[in-house]
């Protein structure tokens, strides 16, 4: 770790002094003369795909350790687990720097698993809720941009169709001794998997029962030090914008029929000794029904961020400061809002070179990201990865996410 934040101090840092030698960022205060830099594609197209998994109980370390040693006392604390995957197959943007539109097709996916501390230590508890919830989301939409006198106006519209959504249903643990020395312990679970379709005829034939959603993103920029005129004052240190996004603002939420329901006991709800416990076992039965009389409305997670971007040297292209916030709200989970934060530094070497670095909380997760995207005009590679958790500390080292992506045009 100590050897990848020294890598990134070089990166932000040091090469941005090298590069001005060799004439990247040359300035004449004179002559105005402006440091050379890619110009930005007109017409691009593209893809990215990226996939995490975070968890708060079990280390890299340990999950890549030829031995796994295990402190059953953190169970008390529960386990929780994020997956997630997001896939852009196929993206067009027009950018004449003015203004742009594009079209985009797009599929994420989302898991949550929440096991109470209760359950995983048998500690006496009575009807202790923990949580499974999740989502695949598949849209295709336009986007565009465009001034309106100093705002930069971002709007996008979008149809999608919610391939899988698991509704947050109860999964209960109680474990109660009683006077006879006896003990009541039983797990229930009622689970509602909804479909775009039919799962129970899938894949010997598909048939799209959903109705589609449709939502908007739109988001607002605006130079306040230009306009202002703080940047006339003190250009190296009060040039910045600000921008407001709002994301997924529904407009039709999308309408499933076609669901599972999956439900059963495990255990007992009558007092019983440990050797009637153990045979509630050879009884367990998982019940599952299939119906397509369901009426299901599901809208997207909505966000309402705020940013800035603040640039403190006179090249308002090498280095951008981005601090954000803002708030989501999520219906899959059983708390739907939830906080989001952020700040991320980025690096331009004549829009070649570019590394980011960040630290947010965004999605119930908190992120330490790193990306770099290689310009070469015609193509521009990007990678990023990232260490992740539920909890701040845990999160440089229980969990981890990568993404990579491609654009091609000129």
């Amino acid at each position: 770790m100590k050897k990848a934040v020294f890598l990134i101090i070089i990166c932000l840092f040091i090469l941005p002094c090298v590069y001005a030698f060799d004439g990247f960022y040359d300035y004449d205060f004179d002559e105005g003369k402006k440091p050379f830099r890619f110009n930005n594609r007109i017409v691009e197209i593209g893809f990215n795909a990226g996939i995490n998994v975070s968890n708060d109980f079990l280390s890299i370390g340990q999950i890549f350790s030829e031995t796994l040693v295990l402190n059953i006392d953190e169970l008390q604390k529960g386990f929780r687990m994020n997956l997630g995957a997001d896939l852009s197959p196929f993206y067009l943007n027009i950018n004449t720097g003015t203004w742009g539109f594009g079209f985009f097709t797009n599929v994420d996916a989302v898991g949550a698993f929440g096991l109470s501390g209760n359950l995983l230590s048998f500690n006496n508890a009575i009807r202790d809720r923990s949580d499974v919830a999740g989502a695949v989301f598949a849209s295709a939409g336009i986007n565009t941009f465009f001034p309106i006198q100093k705002f930069r106006v971002k709007f996008n519209t979008a149809m999608f169709y919610p391939v899988i959504y698991i509704e947050p249903r109860n999964v209960s643990y109680t474990f109660t001794n009683t006077i006879d020395g006896n003990f009541i312990m039983n797990i229930g679970y009622d689970l509602l998997v909804y479909s775009a379709f039919p799962i129970n005829e899938f894949p010997e034939s598909f048939i799209l029962s959903a109705r589609p959603g449709f939502d908007f993103t739109l988001g607002i920029e605006y130079p306040l030090s230009d306009a202002i005129r703080l940047n006339r004052a003190l250009p190296s240190y009060l040039d910045f914008d600000i921008g407001l996004d709002f994301i997924n603002i529904p407009i039709v939420p999308s309408t499933l029929t076609s669901y599972m329901r999956m439900f059963g006991l495990i255990g007992s709800l009558d007092p019983v000794d440990l050797e009637g416990f153990l045979e509630t076992f050879n009884d367990f039965q998982n019940n599952t029904d299939y119906e397509n009389n369901g009426n299901k409305r599901v809208e997207r997670p909505f966000k309402m961020i705020a940013w800035a971007d603040w640039r403190p040297f006179l090249n308002r292209e090498l280095f951008t400061v981005t601090p954000s916030l803002g708030f989501s709200i999520n219906e899959i989970y059983s708390n739907p809002v939830a906080l989001e934060i952020g700040i991320a530094a980025k690096l331009s070497l004549a829009n070649i070179f570019n590394p980011s670095i960040g630290i947010s909380y965004e999605d119930r997760l908190w992120r330490n990201v790193f990306n770099l995207a290689l310009n070469f005009r015609a193509i521009e590679l990007n990678f990023g990865a990232e260490l992740q958790a539920q909890s701040f500390l845990k999160s440089w080292n229980s969990g981890l996410g990568v993404n990579v992506g491609v654009k091609m045009g000129w």
